[in-house]
């Protein structure tokens, strides 16, 4: 039979377990968006015939006169 204390600590665990793969799925849903952005972006910049360099150049250029 499980002491109390045995008990308590599966449960813990369980609900550890369950906070981990919460947290690691924000984090994989966090990196799809950003790569679905980012792709985004990228396709825009190309319709536009603007580099990625070129974006980031001005990018920083803009961060600086702030």
């Amino acid at each position: 039979m499980n002491s109390a204390a045995d008990l308590f600590n599966t449960e813990t665990w369980h609900i550890l377990k369950q906070e981990q793969e919460r947290a690691n799925s924000q984090r994989i849903a966090r990196q799809r968006k950003k790569r679905e952005l980012m792709e985004s972006l990228q396709a825009q910049l190309a319709d536009a015939g603007i580099s990625m360099d070129e974006f980031i150049q001005a990018s920083m250029g803009h961060a600086s006169d702030a």
